[in-house]
């Protein structure tokens, strides 16, 4: 008697975003990713990078766009080797390098040659400071035929709020964030500020969240479906993100003062 099995389909996941670099060339205030707070940067495990997106090829047909952050990305001396494999894994994705522009003067001719190989974009965040380099940069990447993204950034926000008493249920509903699906060190986490959550606590010895408490999945414990069936599950840090842009200032240098990302203190003292 014939068997028959029936082939479940590969789901594609939209969106995702990997850091690859947690240091930075720049020191904003108030940074999502908290960059200014690294106090020791950790070497990039490019063999684990290899073994998620391995896994994330396996559970998924295709990822729709496929961001790679910092930090400052082109700090990584392996962007090239990164930017190959990615491509390799996956050839329909539209992969995008998020950077700040600094380095793209000094950047080799091998790593330009392999954007234009493997038609990968640049999402080029500018911010004040780089507003006089914005014609050199898009003649720079024009000539090179690079393409591009670029936005001026002149506002970041505070967003966390210490007290931990936000409706966290409707606050996920209303969340900024939570379309910035994030891969690190085999989990795909909720939103962005998760992941990195950590280096605000570990420099401020606050203990916001457990890593217990929710908000990422293991890749290699669960398939495409599920993974996409819980990226709107509300995790602990809900209560205490308000996931959205209320508490605007205007883009400085970062002083690594506590309340550059803290709503209340950022109220009074600011």
């Amino acid at each position: 008697m014939l068997r028959r099995f029936k082939m479940i389909e590969k789901p594609i996941l939209e969106y995702l975003e990997v850091e690859i670099y947690e240091k930075c060339n720049l020191n904003c205030k108030g940074c999502s990713h908290f960059a200014p707070l690294i106090q020791d940067e950790k070497k990039f495990d490019f063999t684990g990078y290899k073994n998620d997106f391995i896994r994330l090829s396996n559970i998924f047909s295709n990822i729709k766009v496929l961001r790679l952050m910092g930090g400052e990305p082109l700090l990584n001396e392996k962007i090239t080797e990164i930017l190959k494999f990615t491509r390799r894994i996956f050839p329909n994705s539209n992969i995008r390098v998020v950077t700040n522009g600094i380095k793209l003067k000094s950047m080799s001719d091998k790593f330009i040659e392999c954007l234009l190989k493997e038609n990968i974009q640049l999402d080029i965040s500018l911010y004040p400071m780089m507003k006089d380099s914005k014609q050199t940069i898009i003649e720079l990447l024009k000539s090179k035929g690079i393409g591009y993204k670029l936005r001026e950034v002149s506002k970041f926000a505070a967003r966390l709020n210490l007290q931990g008493d936000f409706d966290g249920i409707e606050n996920s509903k209303r969340c900024v964030l939570k379309k910035c699906v994030t891969l690190k060190n085999g989990k795909i986490y909720m939103c962005s500020i998760l992941p990195n959550i950590t280096k605000f606590q570990n420099y401020f010895g606050e203990n916001i969240v457990e890593s217990d408490d929710g908000g990422k999945v293991d890749l290699y414990k669960s398939d495409g479906i599920e993974i996409i069936n819980r990226l709107t599950e509300v995790n602990k840090l809900c209560s205490y993100c308000s996931g959205n842009y209320e508490t605007e200032f205007d883009w400085t240098l970062s002083e690594k003062k506590i309340e550059e990302w803290c709503i209340g203190t950022y109220q009074t003292t600011l």
